[in-house]
């Protein structure tokens, strides 16, 4: 039979464990939200870039076609 005492230190021990489980997911959830803030920004700059190339590809195809150009605040 196990003595009281060596019953009290598994649990601690467990405990502990739970602990160390605990401490080590939340730095994980931290470091994970950061990592989508960074891919998130990244994201937004490559669909700037994307976006220009269609401007532009838009542009390109209306000239082809003989679309005039329409001035203004809102270009097609």
């Amino acid at each position: 039979m196990l003595g009281i005492d060596k019953m009290k230190e598994m649990f601690d021990q467990t405990f502990q464990a739970m602990d160390a489980m605990d401490n080590f997911r939340t730095k994980a959830i931290d470091v994970m939200g950061q990592n989508n803030a960074i891919i998130r920004d990244q994201l937004a700059r490559a669909d700037q870039y994307v976006d220009r190339t269609r401007q532009q590809q838009a542009r390109e195809a209306a000239s082809q076609v003989g679309v005039p150009s329409v001035g203004g605040p809102v270009k097609l």
